[in-house]
């Protein structure tokens, strides 16, 4: 499995300290948060293995990968988290997006905000700066990576309320908090395999990062 990631945009150096002898295979299925290394969790289905894999931390690396593995070793299935790590300097921010839904034959979810996770491990506060934000789409299943637009920014601010016109935002030395930013709102409709994502640029310390947030976005059947 991790000889094919290649295939679904994964570049090597990612997931280049993924060792297959320390997957873990916990009884239980349990939520899953970034550490200092690459993890690998299996868990056993029958004829087949759920397989998670939680990337360490690095720039633009995704954020998690799933696959599902026949015992026999066919890899049956292989999905790929839009979402990215930007990492600098002790800190690192994690791109989390939006659950949206629609109707089916109705209208498009519209989406306007993202969310990041930003984890400052620095002895003293930092500042982040909005510098504009890029709408990503997919429309085969594979990553959202082009670009249909630029959205206006609106705000960002640290917290689920977003502040109007806000382009900076602090985060304490040695904490973790939300930040939420906020865009021009963009279209997003899910006929069979579409994929969508806000790619946010941010500015610290006079250096720029892009960080992606992969928006979920459900597809409703309308009641007769």
């Amino acid at each position: 499995m991790l000889d094919r990631l290649s295939e679904h945009g994964v570049r090597a150096d990612h997931v280049a300290d993924c060792q297959p002898e320390q997957a873990t295979c916990p009884a239980e299925y349990g939520p899953l948060a970034a550490g200092d290394a690459c993890q690998i969790i299996a868990h056993r289905r029958d004829g087949w293995w759920d397989v998670d894999i939680v990337p360490r931390p690095t720039m633009g690396a995704p954020t998690r990968i799933e696959a599902t593995t026949r015992v026999a070793g066919t890899v049956d299935r292989v999905n790929v988290g839009g979402s990215t790590w930007a990492v600098i300097d002790g800190v690192r921010i994690e791109g989390r997006g939006e659950h949206a839904w629609h109707t089916h034959g109705g209208d498009a979810a519209r989406i306007g905000s993202a969310e990041l996770e930003v984890t400052n491990d620095r002895n003293d506060p930092v500042t982040l700066r909005l510098v504009y934000a890029r709408w990503l789409t997919a429309f085969s299943c594979e990553l959202p990576r082009e670009e249909r637009s630029r959205p206006k920014v609106a705000g960002m601010a640290v917290g689920s309320e977003l502040v109007e016109g806000a382009m900076t935002a602090e985060i304490p030395a040695r904490a973790t908090r939300t930040v939420t930013v906020g865009h021009e709102a963009q279209e997003a409709y899910s006929a069979s395999c579409e994929r969508f994502a806000t790619a946010v640029t941010l500015d610290m310390d006079g250096e720029r990062v892009e960080v992606i947030a992969e928006h979920e976005v459900m597809r409703e059947e309308e009641l007769d």
